[in-house]
């Protein structure tokens, strides 16, 4: 679905990231993983083609992304970028059907059937109450969720999540959780920003870890998340604990 070559980022004079060459295939989900501001966003955004890396070069489905039509690219790649913005007045069910934008004419109004999906993926994230609700009424994490079933109503097989889960309470982290290895199920490659270590052992094949610095390890969850590996990165000492057959990760 996507990859990259060489792939540099840089702010200003400071260098993010230094040669990244990795492949994102269907039905994979990659976990990125990093301290603040070491490029997480800025990675996302220029994977959307929406800034400039500062060298190297993304493929989207074999194609180079700086020559792929916008609407192409809309159809093919979703983007949940960090902040929320909304420009103008919008009821929640409004916001949803952006996300079937790229499939429509130029003028052309959205049909039921998409009125139909995008009422399904509010459903989906116990939001289905608040179809006429002004998007700004909202809690910050309802907003948060009403951002996810937009992109899901985009129906792209790749989806690139920066911090889907931010502001979500314990129950609703673990049903858009659910939602997402669904879709990953079904063939969706998902390239997805948390905080939280955890969340790659239950929905991550692969891990993206970002030091800020040029440096990366990337690679499969089992040989990339690794206590030591997580305690160098956010400069802090984590400890891996085993329950249920499964393997976390907490400070120590």
């Amino acid at each position: 679905m996507l990859v990259t070559e060489s792939l540099s980022l840089a702010r200003g004079a400071r260098c993010l990231l230094t040669n990244l060459s990795i492949t994102i295939r269907a039905g994979e989900c990659w976990l990125v993983l990093g301290e603040n501001g070491c490029g997480k966003s800025t990675l996302l955004a220029t994977l959307a083609g929406w800034q400039l890396p500062a060298a190297g070069r993304i493929m989207l489905a074999g194609r180079p992304l700086d020559q792929t039509p916008r609407r192409e690219r809309a159809r093919q790649m979703a983007w949940l970028a960090q902040q929320d913005e909304q420009a103008f007045p919008q009821t929640v069910l409004e916001r949803v059907l952006t996300g079937r934008f790229p499939y429509l004419a130029r003028w052309q109004w959205e049909s039921e059937a998409d009125v139909a999906l995008a009422r399904a993926q509010l459903a989906r994230l116990d939001l289905a109450g608040l179809a006429g609700r002004d998007l700004a009424a909202l809690s910050g994490g309802e907003r948060r969720r009403v951002g996810l079933a937009t992109v899901l109503a985009q129906e792209a097989p790749l989806l690139l999540l920066d911090e889907p889960l931010s502001q979500l309470d314990v129950r609703h982290q673990q049903q858009a959780l659910q939602v997402l290895q669904d879709c990953v199920a079904q063939g969706t490659a998902v390239l997805m920003v948390s905080h939280d270590p955890n969340h790659a052992v239950q929905i991550a094949s692969h891990v993206l870890l970002l030091f800020g610095d040029g440096r990366y390890l990337a690679g499969p969850v089992g040989d990339v998340l690794t206590a030591a590996h997580l305690g160098e990165l956010y400069r802090h000492p984590v400890r891996e604990l085993q329950d249920g057959g499964r393997r976390w990760f907490m400070p120590t």
